[in-house]
C-alpha cells in the first residue's frame, strides 16, 4: 500500500500515477507563489496539485550547470572562445567515439580504429557480429 511518506517528488511532480486515496496525494512542502499549480499527478482523478518550479527555484537548484551553459554559449560566440574550448571539444569527441567502441566490444565485436579530426568530428570503425541488434547498439 502506498503511504503518504512514500510519495517522492521531483520538481514538485509526484512519482506515483495510480489513483489511490486522496490523503496520499496531499503534497506537503514549500509552496512557491511564482509557480503555477496544475492538477497533474493522476490525470484528474484526484484533487492534488503539483507545483512547477519558477525561474528562481531553477536558478537556485541548478546554478552551476546554468552558469556553465552560459559560459560555453558566450565562448562559442566570441572570436577567440573557440580556441579556449577546443581541447574540450576534442576530448568530448574522443569520449563519444570510445563509447561506440566500448559498445562494440560489449556486443562481441572489436575496435578497428578511432579517428578524431581537427574540426572536432570523429569516426569509430568497429566490427560487430552479424545481426541487427549489435549494429543498432553500436550505432546509437
Amino acid at each position: 500500500a502506498l503511504m503518504a511518506s512514500d510519495t517522492v517528488e521531483d520538481y514538485g511532480i509526484p512519482s506515483h500515477v495510480n489513483s489511490v486515496d486522496s490523503e496520499v496525494h496531499t503534497l506537503v512542502g514549500k509552496t512557491n507563489s511564482d509557480s503555477p499549480k496544475y492538477n497533474c499527478c493522476c490525470l484528474g482523478s484526484c484533487r492534488c496539485t503539483c507545483n512547477f518550479p519558477g525561474w528562481r527555484d531553477l536558478w537556485e537548484k541548478d546554478r552551476r550547470l546554468l552558469r556553465a551553459i552560459v559560459v560555453i554559449v558566450v565562448l562559442f560566440n566570441i572570436p577567440f572562445g573557440r580556441y579556449i574550448l577546443y581541447p574540450f571539444v576534442i576530448f568530448s569527441t574522443w569520449i563519444h567515439e570510445m563509447c561506440h567502441g566500448i559498445t562494440a566490444i560489449i556486443m562481441g565485436g572489436q575496435i578497428i580504429w578511432l579517428r578524431i579530426y581537427p574540426n572536432g568530428s570523429g569516426l569509430a570503425y568497429t566490427s560487430t557480429p552479424a545481426g541487427k541488434l549489435p549494429r543498432v547498439a553500436v550505432a546509437s
